[in-house]
């Protein structure tokens, strides 16, 4: 009566297949194989396995393998170890704020003055003189939690003024428009200005009334906001039909951009930078 073949699952690899295998390993499955027992470890720790590995991700190190810096010669899975762990020490913490979004509140204030010309007696004489009219005034109140979080994770957010049939926002072609952004820690526990600034905006239909203002520096953040930072403040604008020479402010635009890549920072970052001002107790 023929035997039964030995099940495949019982017989061990020659050890010439698991040598071959192991020049194809990556330098983590390699170190996680040198573990299994004492013969593996001697093994996937040879020189002829680790030194194309180190050369190819360490290249700047190679020289270290030749250098007299001590007896025996160290081997390359220990230059390998050298240079990750250093790699790794050079890279910069991925750190979290401590703020969170639902921590803050939004202020904005727009308010806009009329700069006619009137005329105005004065000892008999007519003498023009600016006299502006009493200035209007907007002011938005948003918590964090009521503002809509792009997808892609940036910090910016869209504001919109018509939501819960507010009254229509009007300015016309010569007045004045001076905002102000400030972003207040719950409880009133501290408060960072973003931008107070004013100026004039475009008349056009559909044009953006974009205020920028240069962020102090904060040193303890992540190097997309270490480098340079604006608040970023935009007015949505429509026209207001009629012919008329005013605008309407449909919506409001606010975020933090990179002065290097002009791109707006990510959520995170910009909480991080926020955090260190308002969290600030060295005052």
């Amino acid at each position: 009566m023929a035997q039964p073949l030995p099940s495949l699952s019982s017989s061990p690899p020659p050890w010439e297949v698991i040598l071959l295998v192991a020049e194809r390993l990556d330098p983590k499955t390699l170190a996680t194989a040198s573990c299994v027992c004492k013969s593996w470890s001697l093994s996937m720790a040879s020189d002829h396995l680790w030194e194309p590995i180190f050369t190819a991700n360490f290249p700047s190190l190679f020289n270290l393998a030749s250098a007299p810096t001590s007896s025996p010669p160290v081997s390359f899975r220990r230059l390998f170890g050298l240079g990750y762990i250093a790699a790794a020490r050079r890279r910069p913490a991925q750190l979290k704020p401590t703020l969170s979004l639902s921590d803050l509140v939004f202020v904005i204030s727009i308010s806009f003055t009329d700069k006619d010309q009137s005329i105005i007696a004065c000892d008999g004489v007519n003498k023009e003189e600016k006299a502006p009219r009493p200035q209007s005034s907007l002011t938005v109140v948003k918590h964090g939690e009521e503002l809509p979080v792009e997808r892609n994770g940036l910090f910016k957010f869209d504001i919109n003024l018509n939501e819960n049939g507010a009254a229509p926002v009007v300015i016309g072609a010569r007045e004045e428009v001076e905002v102000v952004w400030n972003i207040v820690l719950e409880g009133w526990r501290g408060v960072f200005t973003m931008i107070e600034c004013g100026g004039r905006v475009g008349m056009a239909p559909r044009a953006d009334g974009w205020f920028s203002e240069e962020l102090p520096a904060a040193g303890c953040c992540p190097n997309a906001v270490s480098g340079g930072i604006v608040g970023d403040l935009r007015l949505g604008l429509c026209g207001n039909g009629g012919g008329s020479n005013k605008v309407r402010i449909e919506s409001v635009s606010v975020g933090m951009m990179s002065v290097v890549s002009w791109r707006y920072v990510s959520l995170d970052d910009g909480l991080m930078y926020l955090q260190h001002f308002l969290f600030n107790a060295n005052v």
